[in-house]
């Protein structure tokens, strides 16, 4: 990952950020990122050879490819293992889970919003037909739904509208719950002071900001690897002043965090945005 500027048009002069990533692993998850099928049928027969003299072995019914931007039409198999099982590139409209996440190729975004209505549909259902207190509806949907839910959004943004449409039902389930009529406004019982129920926006807020300022805080790959995706961004959008402290970029976290008044300060930042 790469990206190319010239501070000053007026100069041949180019900075540059560049970032290489070859692999993610969490427990016994192990995902490779490479630049093409030839680099990964290396790394692949690497990793076989490995296992072979470990006396363990890559199940290659589990392996999964993701092929981005690639425009061939046909895409040859790569192969796993001692009996060089094959595995084909998933289709554009395909997904691919990452511990209880999901990618594909192509934006996702309308498929996260039919897995958070899934999780708010499960525990609605179970809710509505139970015999249980204002305090216990109160926690299934402050602790379990909207956790689940915040695990779902982490790789996605959805709009403020959509976000509504997603809050109507779990709300009206908990103001059944409370007793009161359904036209009671939902900021009420999102009030801190009563029972705080916070709304998806805000919790995605919450999200997406905590882990941008985490990102731009980190000392390593996620640090460079953030500040080029936002470079790019400024880039792509013709922008001449800091995107980090001016609301003139209209790009979902970030426009968010602008609209929160949130500003970023730091010498490095001043350095590669202005």
């Amino acid at each position: 990952m790469h990206s190319f500027w010239r501070p000053d048009i007026k100069f041949p002069i180019t900075k540059s950020l560049t970032v290489h990533k070859a692999y993610l692993a969490y427990m016994d998850h192990i995902t490779w990122i490479v630049l093409s099928k030839s680099n990964l049928q290396v790394i692949l027969n690497d990793a076989t050879q490995f296992y072979h003299a470990n006396d363990s072995q890559v199940n290659g019914s589990k392996l999964q490819v993701i092929a981005v931007n690639f425009k061939e039409k046909k895409i040859n198999p790569i192969y796993i293992g001692q009996d060089r099982d094959e595995v084909h590139a998933t289709s554009k409209h395909e997904f691919v889970q990452f511990l209880e996440v999901w990618f594909r190729e192509k934006s996702h975004k309308k498929n996260t919003v039919e897995l958070v209505q899934r999780e708010i549909d499960r525990i609605t259902r179970i809710i509505r037909y139970k015999s249980m207190t204002n305090k216990q509806v109160h926690y299934i949907i402050s602790q379990i739904l909207l956790s689940r839910i915040e695990y779902r959004m982490i790789n996605s943004h959805i709009n403020l509208s959509i976000c509504k449409r997603l809050i109507a039902k779990y709300s009206q389930i908990f103001k059944n719950s409370i007793q009161v009529t359904y036209t009671i406004s939902n900021s009420a019982i999102r009030y801190s002071g009563i029972y705080n129920l916070k709304s998806i926006s805000e919790l995605q807020n919450e999200l997406q900001i905590n882990g941008l300022i985490h990102r731009l805080n980190d000392t390593g790959s996620v640090d460079t690897s953030t500040f080029i995706h936002l470079k790019d961004l400024q880039l792509a959008n013709w922008e001449s002043t800091n995107i980090l402290t001016n609301n003139n970029l209209f790009d979902q976290i970030l426009n968010t965090v602008h609209s929160l008044e949130i500003n970023f300060q730091s010498p490095c930042i001043q350095e590669l945005f202005q």
